[in-house]
């Protein structure tokens, strides 16, 4: 995965942000709690500073980031009067998205808006991918392998961050990012089958394969045919709990119909899953 050369060192450090665990019987889209619009501290743009942004950043949600965040690049744009201001609005933004995977596609959104926001030869899109590329080189450090620091939250913010920009981002030609395909694909796979994976990190790749499968699928369907392969495999397996087995079996019916279920076959799946 490769970024555009931007000037100015790269803030690429590796974190476990996370906080907290227990993911089941959450909604099958990602959601995030309601409020009034235009909600928010007051900023005086004579005194506007990172934590003011910060704090605007931390109000959105999926329902407010669309309209929101034409005001919040406006502010980034007044605020980063150089490109170690930018690269600190982008290393604040990272931070929180790895915080859990729910604000995770809040920003994604809110990245996708300010992509083209740059101070000179600094721009925020490249500045988003060297965090992200940073991060997914040294993976194991999320997954916590060799050390007592595994952090659920952080890699499953990490993963929703990757797949959300992938299918959010574009180039000049209108074409996704293809430099993220591979790390997606890569990240999902070991969600599923990596080495000593958990009920949690199954539901999860089910969990981004029920939002974003079908446009993975158009955009490489030989690998979701392979990452497909691995999930049968996973779901024969003796070891897969029964509500893991539900969630994949879920996701397989949904690739056979189009990426698409009825209401009646979703509500199925739903009393499935309840009962195990």
């Amino acid at each position: 995965m490769s970024a555009d050369t931007a000037t100015g060192s790269p803030v690429a450090s590796l974190r476990v942000i996370g906080r907290g665990r227990g993911f089941r019987n959450t909604s099958e889209s990602i959601q995030t709690p309601l409020r009034r619009p235009n909600v928010g501290p007051v900023v005086e743009q004579s005194r506007l500073s990172l934590a003011d942004i910060t704090l605007k950043m931390q109000y959105l949600t999926l329902e407010t980031v669309d309209e929101d965040g034409k005001q919040i690049k406006g502010l980034v744009e007044r605020f980063s009067t150089s490109s170690t201001k930018l690269q600190a609005v982008v290393q604040s933004l990272y931070e929180l998205a790895l915080e859990n995977y729910h604000y995770a596609a809040v920003a994604a959104r809110l990245c996708h808006r300010m992509a083209n926001v740059e101070v000179g030869e600094t721009k925020f899109r490249n500045l988003v991918l060297k965090l992200l590329q940073a991060d997914y080189e040294g993976r194991d450090i999320l997954r916590g392998e060799g050390n007592d620091s595994y952090d659920a939250c952080s890699l499953f913010a990490f993963v929703t961050f990757l797949v959300e920009l992938y299918a959010l981002l574009r180039t000049q030609n209108g074409e996704p990012l293809r430099a993220l395909l591979t790390p997606v694909f890569v990240c999902l796979k070991e969600l599923l089958t990596g080495l000593d994976n958990t009920e949690e990190e199954m539901e999860h790749c089910a969990r981004e394969l029920k939002r974003r499968g079908k446009f993975l699928h158009e955009q490489d369907s030989s690998r979701m045919e392979e990452l497909l392969r691995s999930l049968r495999d996973k779901i024969v397996d003796s070891e897969t709990s029964g509500y893991a087995r539900c969630l994949l079996l879920e996701v397989l019916e949904m690739n056979a119909r189009g990426w698409a279920l009825t209401d009646e076959t979703k509500e199925y799946y739903k009393h499935a899953i309840d009962r195990v």
